[in-house]
């Protein structure tokens, strides 16, 4: 996994010597990427996870057990945060963790996992920067706009991973920004 800092001399170096990265273009209400499965099998998002040894097959009570249960520093709920990340997703401002809602059942996996990427104030860099590392693992999904947000999913069967951001020029008038966690992600 490329630290944070070596990340950021890296894209510095790409701007100054002119390398362009590709970006693949954002269109307006993209399909979701559907990838192999089977009912009742395993599928391509469930093995990719479990080759990298991700432990979404946890329960709830496994994970706090395994990485302990703290504050998230924006939203102020728990989190059991996976470190390191397992999916080599450099430039997390916050690191991947469950969803440790309260009424959670403990014994149970958790419904899904969340983290926030930030390497630029821009949004969709940093939608980009996340969907470079998901589609080396799982091929290239589409990214676009979904009502007031930008996205890009990757769906098998039942399992789902999205990348999602909030740009500001899509947020209504009224939108409330005084969201401290909003301030600092962006979303």
């Amino acid at each position: 996994m490329t630290s944070p800092e070596f990340s950021g001399v890296f894209r510095k170096l790409r701007e100054l010597f002119g390398v362009r990265e590709e970006r693949p273009p954002i269109v307006d209400r993209p399909t979701d990427l559907e990838l192999p499965w089977a009912p009742g099998a395993e599928n391509t998002i469930q093995d990719m996870l479990d080759s990298l040894g991700f432990p979404w097959r946890a329960s709830c009570q496994e994970l706090i057990d395994r990485f302990g249960l703290v504050r998230h520093p924006a939203y102020d709920w728990e989190q059991s945060p996976i470190m390191p990340c397992p999916l080599s997703l450099d430039g997390l401002l916050y690191p991947i963790s469950p969803q440790l809602s309260r009424i959670a059942l403990r014994d149970q996996v958790p419904q899904g996992f969340s983290g926030s990427i930030w390497i630029k104030t821009d949004p969709l860099a940093n939608l980009r920067h996340a969907h470079r590392r998901m589609a080396e693992l799982l091929g290239p999904a589409p990214i676009g706009v979904r009502n007031n947000t930008v996205s890009s999913i990757w769906r098998a069967g039942p399992a789902r991973i999205s990348l999602t951001v909030w740009p500001p020029k899509l947020q209504p008038s009224g939108w409330n920004r005084n969201i401290p966690a909003h301030e600092r992600t962006g979303g």
